[in-house]
This record gives structure tokens, sequence and C-alpha cells, in this order.
């Protein structure tokens, strides 16, 4: 996707997130453009703008060339997901 305050061609994006410290630390994860103009990127409940409104979730998702909020739209959904992960058994 371009970013649509410097324009530049973006694959992932910068957030911030909470260690198991609760330090916060920023890291970079990865879009996907879906149809209809929508990016996705998949994070987890330590992520800082999780339990926030629209406007201070929006203030964590940055351009990693700008380090400006790459979106002209403000609207944000967040969903819950739950991603299980199982381990066989060694050999």
């Amino acid at each position: 996707m371009k970013c649509e305050k410097c324009g530049s061609e973006i694959k992932q994006l910068i957030i911030s997130v909470s260690d198991a410290y609760g330090s916060d630390c920023s890291i970079s994860v990865d879009i996907t453009e879906c149809e209809k103009n929508a990016v996705v990127f998949e994070t987890d409940k330590s992520w800082t703008g999780y339990d926030q409104d629209g406007e201070d979730a929006n203030q964590d998702i940055r351009c990693p060339i700008c380090g400006k909020n790459p979106f002209q739209n403000d609207e944000i959904q967040i969903y819950n997901i739950v991603r299980v992960v199982k381990f066989k058994k060694a050999k």
C-alpha cells in the first residue's frame, strides 16, 4: 500500500506493544490489503492501542518511513481473535 501521508510504498506498519515487564516497544507488523480499501494487520492484547478509543488507537499506527499514521480515514475496527497453538510430541 502507499502511505497516504508521504506516498511511500509500504508493506508493514509500526505499532507499540507492551512487553512482559510493562515497558512499551515498537514493532513492525505485516499488512494485507483487502477489497474495499481495507488494510488488515494482526496483533494481540499487548498492542498499546487495543483498549483505546478510535482516535488514540489511530495514533499508535505509524508508517515506517515518515512516522505518521499512513491513513487519511480515521475509521478503525478492532476484533478479538483467538489463535490456538498446539505442540506435537517431540520425536
